[in-house]
């Protein structure tokens, strides 16, 4: 049987950001959000409606969680089309929108939450008690009384403009949702493993909002899940619930504000020609060139921007920087070039950072590295840098296999890797001794048949052959 074909509702162009609402309501309960997004805006908005809510036909039995996630990831697989993406989730759609970015971390721009849903089985969930801090029982009584259960089911503070909230952005949704869908859904609310492991080296802008009288899906469990992403910001809002949009919209918009603001500006959109997909030129003045013997002086700067870069080895005064550059130059003692195929990330003329690859030339294999200065970090350039040499080396270069490992504790150094399209293959337990303390590794590759990664690539300047 073929799959639901989804409802999607879209707004502007750019690239794609994905909206996915909650259990029984429909894509307008996020719709709401459309005031976020100005004429110009660089982002595409989804609003999609799930299967079985909205304008979505329901799944076939069993129709539970896990026969919705896999629906969703094939349906996001068609809108997205390879691209970057960002995702706003709301309640189920939070546990969704990090069951699809697990599926692909790589391209994963950001991810905001409002009152996401943790864990779907309510037994294992921290909840304050439910409560309603000031009772409008007027206004409850002035509604039909079949909207007046719906809308007291979870509201905190009603009041009346909270009311017409609801009413233009949930009740529609309540009201279409297939009951049959509902019950299979609610029959089978489980997925076989939480994605939320294979997020906890994912680099990109994590925002998690919740509400403090939200006894539905609560607070605190979200506060423990924001502490293993790396990017996660959190805000616990007073006086909203699991409405939580509807319940505070100034203090919602302004968060979400920050984090479209710390995601930045996304890529733009590919155009295709003939059957090779071209992206767009970008104006970053960053581009890639071979390494020089006058790049010391911005190798030493590197090297002194941040503790970490100890990592990467030992260059502390301009003498160290020069042996440095020259280990990655010079030939052999036995008169062969050397095995290191080294690539300045140069901006504005200085260079920013460096990716390697030291070839194996009897296996046609290389291993693979990276660094980056401190003050350029945190804006994709590595990613993209990363990538293009890859690509170069898996075709220009002739390499069939690139091969990298970075420590556990660095999980930015391996959310650079599968963005670059290295595929995780293990880990290495236990492997370096540091401080006294063992630290394992984990191990990614990539193959030249591997497929390209969805980043935008650099500007790569060959130079004269070595």
């Amino acid at each position: 049987m073929t799959d639901p074909v989804p409802h999607v509702v879209r707004r502007g162009q750019g690239a794609p950001l994905l909206l996915l609402h909650g259990n029984e309501v429909d894509h307008r309960f996020l719709l709401d959000l459309e005031d976020l997004f100005g004429e110009h805006s660089p982002w595409e908005r989804l609003h999609l409606d799930l299967a079985g809510f909205g304008a979505t036909p329901a799944l076939p039995a069993p129709g539970g969680l896990p026969q919705l996630a896999d629906w969703l990831g094939r349906v996001a697989g068609e809108l997205l089309d390879g691209r970057p993406f960002a995702v706003i989730g709301s309640s189920l759609g939070g546990l969704l929108a990090r069951d699809l970015v697990a599926r692909r971390p790589e391209r994963c721009l950001g991810i905001a939450l409002l009152a996401p849903v943790v864990d779907p089985v309510r037994a294992h969930r921290t909840l304050p008690p439910a409560e309603v801090l000031e009772p409008d029982d007027a206004l409850l009584a002035s509604l039909d009384p079949e909207d007046a259960a719906l809308y007291a089911e979870l509201a905190v503070v009603p009041s009346q403009e909270n009311w017409e909230r609801f009413r233009a952005t949930a009740l529609p949704g309540l009201r279409a949702a297939d009951r049959g869908a509902v019950a299979r859904l609610a029959a089978d609310y489980t997925l076989p493993r939480l994605p939320d492991a294979a997020l906890e080296e994912l680099d990109a802008p994590v925002l998690l909002a919740m509400g403090r009288q939200d006894a539905v899906v609560g607070y605190e469990d979200q506060l423990a899940l924001a502490r293993r992403l790396p990017r996660a910001t959190t805000a616990v809002l007073d006086r909203a619930g699991h409405n939580l949009h509807l319940d505070q919209p100034v203090a919602v918009r302004d968060l979400l504000r920050h984090w479209l603001a710390a995601v930045g500006e996304p890529p733009r959109p590919a155009t295709t020609v003939g059957t090779a997909s071209v992206r767009a030129a970008t104006s970053a003045p960053a581009t890639l060139r071979r390494l020089r013997r006058g790049d010391a002086p911005d190798v030493l700067a590197a090297f002194a921007s941040h503790p970490d870069m100890a990592r990467q080895g030992t260059v502390r005064s301009p003498e160290e920087a020069e042996r440095y550059v020259a280990r990655l130059l010079d030939a052999g003692v036995d008169g062969r070039p050397s095995p290191h195929e080294a690539w300045v990330l140069a901006e504005e003329g200085r260079a920013v950072g460096l990716v390697g690859v030291t070839v194996d030339e009897a296996e046609r294999s290389g291993w693979f590295w990276y660094w980056l200065h401190a003050e350029a970090r945190g804006r994709g350039l590595m990613a993209r840098a990363a990538a293009t040499v890859a690509q170069w080396a898996l075709t220009a270069r002739g390499l069939e296999r690139l091969e990298l490992g970075h420590r556990a504790n660095n999980p930015a150094s391996g959310a650079v890797a599968r963005a670059a399209g290295f595929v995780p293959e293990g880990t290495e337990r236990g492997k370096f001794l540091i401080d006294g303390v063992r630290v394992d590794v984990r191990t990614y590759g990539r193959l030249r048949s591997d497929p390209w990664p969805a980043v935008e690539p650099l500007p790569l300047d060959p130079g004269p052959e070595r």
